[in-house]
């Protein structure tokens, strides 16, 4: 059986670090309960130092995940730290007995689940970033920042999902920004489209390569009605995502004969000349 050692003194640390053990080498084992065992089970109830620490080989560690991953022996734990914390079944606490959250504390350090929980989401929102760096370049620094909150004690990486409702960007509107979003990835992007596929908004590659889009904001075009999902996921296995949106495609904008319109799913809308064929075609 392989032993977990402790460097605190602490009963409540040694009794988890045993269930521990007896869930590795026997699964099954029912639950330790307060009064039956050994009088380091008994005395599982005691006051626990907030400077006591636990240190696990490499070994423990590995069971830890193990057990973490099949739930086995995380159940187990949880179940006794509860009945440790609550002996008699009542919410008083004695001068003897643990403190509410000192069971949880050590619960969460040896899983791993502290760390996990402080930091699930990142420190700047995706539209933020977004507006920052660009669609791209946003989206691919807010996953970053996901990964880092949920990096574990061991440099491993926890699985993560992330769902986003109406993400949306302000248009650029200075000279700056507009000058900026023609060198961003998300107009590189737009241009390479609309070079790429001319029948799909007619004139506007040509707009873009003179630089007389107008843009708009998705939110001031009342029906419009604009509306973004972004699924983000990553972990050990990679990252990735996925952003479709919707849009009302019959909306006045576009009984517009003069001015084509093509919606971002950021929220930002192109607007430029319709050329002459778009115009004749409105026309007839």
């Amino acid at each position: 059986m392989s032993t977990i050692a402790s460097t605190g003194s602490s009963p409540g640390y040694s009794a988890v670090a045993q269930l521990l053990a007896n869930s590795v080498s026997s699964p099954a084992a029912g639950i330790p309960q307060i009064g039956q065992g050994s009088s380091s089970a008994t005395s599982a109830a005691a006051a626990s130092s907030p400077s006591d620490s636990l240190n696990l080989s490499d070994h423990a560690k590995a069971v830890l995940a193990q057990a973490q991953r099949d739930q086995i022996a995380a159940n187990q734990l949880q179940a006794f730290l509860q009945s440790a914390r609550n002996p008699n079944g009542s919410n008083n606490n004695s001068a003897q007995g643990s403190a509410p959250d000192d069971g949880t504390k050590i619960y969460d350090e040896l899983t791993g689940q502290a760390q996990s929980q402080q930091g699930t989401s990142a420190n700047r929102s995706l539209a933020q970033l977004e507006q920052a760096d660009g669609l791209l370049d946003g989206e691919a620094a807010y996953t970053q920042e996901l990964n880092a909150a949920n990096r574990q004690s061991d440099g491993t990486i926890a699985s993560w999902s992330e769902t986003l409702h109406d993400v949306f960007v302000t248009a650029p509107s200075t000279p700056q920004e507009v000058a900026s979003w023609y060198q961003s990835d998300e107009g590189q992007e737009v241009a390479s489209a609309a070079t790429a596929f001319p029948d799909d908004n007619p004139g506007l590659s040509e707009a873009l390569a003179s630089h007389s889009v107008t843009f708009l904001n998705a939110s001031d075009i009342p029906d419009l009605n604009l509306h973004n999902t972004t699924f983000l996921q990553g972990g050990g296995g990679g990252s990735g995502g996925s952003a479709p949106y919707t849009y009302n495609r019959n909306a006045g904008i576009f009984s517009d004969p003069t001015t084509s319109y093509k919606v971002l799913g950021d929220g930002i809308v192109l607007a430029w000349k319709a050329s002459a064929s778009t115009q004749t075609s409105a026309s007839n």
